[in-house]
């Protein structure tokens, strides 16, 4: 072949990586990867065709470029994804930036279909059901596979994840936020508008974090997936940003902003402010919360540590993760490790709690203890009470409809606690109904008149506004008068003038509302103790959040 012919007629394309490597653009040729068309190209000498893959424009830079050359220089080879095999220049015009592109081998692919549609179905998912134990296994081996090349992903996107339809085989395409990783804090630019924010770590969108990611991110993100298919929800998807639209791209976007501003786990042991189902939450999640049941406790614990608010927010490096080979092992082993429940305290050390210990903790000691799934019940002396069957309280009504709690067998009735519902008298003796009223979640003894005995709180909360955004000012303005009932003027100075308290002497369900409405707008806020409870603020502060929630349906 006269290669110094097609050489005159072609624009040549030099290899970044080798200087004996040159190709040529193929004419009119293309080839579909992952339902993208590709474009191709051939080696000079050799005549293989390789298809390419264009660098984004925040990577066409000499960095990029050198950090590409490395990793090609150290190749994997990996069934469950496809590796590059040289870097090229890109012909261009003289005035334009240099652009550079990846160099792939061609291969035969079985049609594969995006993940998207699986995880966004939530009526499918569910551990028990048999198209997801399979997947979740093929996906693990994948995670495995690659977990063991050193390397870390990164791109979680439904773009960028497929399976096969007839057997769920999974394969990831190529990814630029791919990196080699020495640790699992050792960190890479991640382009946003490149993954699906619904499964990324939270963390990546706390404000200074500037679009870094790292390999416990990718840990974050298997926990995230898996919850999604195990239980049909996102661990964040509760009643904060219930009300938030979700219709289309741009309301999406919002939503998101909204989700992972307010990190809250929908099955917390020890903060109900984000739990669904019941009446901490809406009656249609019910699904979702019995799929959560029948999960394994050693599973559980394993979402309780991953999505803790303070392992999210990553206040130190104290942290839990859980590698994709754990995951196989707690879902598909023999003998899965066993896995202990973890609280996070205050100074963000994790205890746990003896097994012969309560799995209560009281307000006043919150912070220093830990919650354990371990009670002091043997399972012979407790019977779970099925939805339908009428509550152990007495009230005549459906355990779904009232208590809905673990009762135990042993209790006399008259000591039995029960659930205030919607349509009760309030317990705070206002004479209105308590979904009309103060909305807390409020446990009483029935009494031999069956009248329900309100249980004080010891702890009350004053919520103080540190710091408003600039950007989101006049939506800061608007959250502290639809919360305090305030006129434009004093919410303005409310506003202005930080650190102020918005409420003072509040529950702690009440001022942790307060302070996820304002977390929306993006206002800094903390909760300082209070020893007195204002009752008329309660009432009226509880009051208009109903009336703001309400009218967002």
């Amino acid at each position: 072949m006269n290669y110094a012919k097609k050489i005159e007629r072609s624009s040549v394309l030099y290899s970044c990586c080798s200087g004996f490597n040159f190709y040529f653009p193929a004419s009119h040729r293309s080839y579909e990867v992952f339902g993208k068309n590709k474009d191709i190209i051939q080696h000079v000498k050799t005549e293989e065709f390789f298809y390419i893959t264009e660098f984004p424009n925040d990577l066409n830079n000499n960095n990029e470029l050198q950090y590409w050359v490395n990793l090609i220089r150290k190749p994997v080879n990996l069934k469950h994804y496809i590796w590059p095999v040289d870097v090229i220049e890109l012909a261009t015009e003289t005035s334009q930036k240099q652009k550079y592109a990846l160099v792939f081998p061609m291969r035969a692919l079985p049609v594969f279909e995006t993940i998207g549609g699986l995880l966004s179905n939530d009526m499918q998912a569910g551990w028990n059901m048999p198209w997801v134990k399979k997947f979740v296994a093929n996906l693990l081996d994948a995670w495995c596979c690659f977990d063991a090349s050193k390397y870390a992903y990164h791109e979680f996107s439904i773009n960028n994840m497929f399976y096969q339809k007839e057997n769920f085989d999974v394969m990831f395409d190529f990814s630029f936020s791919t990196q080699k990783v020495a640790d699992l804090y050792s960190t890479r630019i991640v382009n946003k508008s490149r993954i699906t924010p619904d499964y990324a770590d939270s963390y990546f969108y706390i404000d200074g974090r500037n679009s870094l990611m790292d390999l416990a991110s990718d840990y974050y993100s298997i926990a995230v997936i898996l919850f999604k298919l195990l239980i049909g929800r996102l661990p964040y998807q509760g009643k904060v940003m219930e009300h938030e639209p979700n219709a289309n791209e741009l309301e999406h976007k919002n939503w998101l902003r909204v989700y992972h501003k307010n990190t809250y786990f929908i099955f917390d042991k020890n903060d109900n402010t984000n739990h669904i189902g019941g009446e901490t939450g809406f009656a249609k999640d019910e699904i979702y919360v019995e799929r959560w049941n029948e999960l394994a406790e050693h599973v559980r614990n394993m979402f309780h540590n991953v999505f803790q608010t303070a392992n999210v927010l990553r206040t130190s490096n104290n942290l839990i993760f859980y590698s994709p080979s754990e995951w196989k092992d707690a879902l598909f082993g023999e003998k899965p490790a066993e896995i202990k429940l973890v609280y996070r305290t205050a100074n963000d050390k994790g205890t746990e709690l003896p097994p012969e210990e309560s799995d209560t903790v009281s307000s006043k000691n919150k912070s220093d203890a830990v919650v354990s799934l371990t009670n002091t019940l043997k399972p012979e002396q407790k019977t779970r009470v099925v939805r339908n069957d009428p509550c152990p309280c007495g009230s005549g009504k459906k355990y779904k409809m009232c208590c809905r709690t673990d009762v135990d067998a042993t209790t006399p009735t008259s000591e039995r606690k029960r659930r205030v519902i919607s349509n009760d008298p309030c317990p705070c003796g206002s004479g209105k109904k308590y979904k009309m009223c103060c909305r807390a979640d409020v446990d009483g003894v029935l009494g031999v008149n069956g009248a329900l005995i309100k249980e004080q709180s010891s702890s009350f909360y004053d919520v103080i506004l540190t710091k408003t955004p600039e950007s989101d000012k006049i939506m800061t303005i608007k959250v502290i008068r639809e919360i305090t009932g305030l006129g434009l003027m004093p919410a303005k100075e409310h506003a202005e003038n930080t650190p102020v308290p918005i409420v003072q002497g509040v529950s702690e369900s009440l001022a942790k509302q307060i302070q996820a409405e304002l977390l929306l707008v993006n206002a800094e806020t903390k909760l300082t103790a209070n020893t007195k409870q204002d009752e008329k603020i309660e009432t009226y502060v509880n009051q208009r959040m109903l009336d703001r929630w309400q009218s967002r349906i």
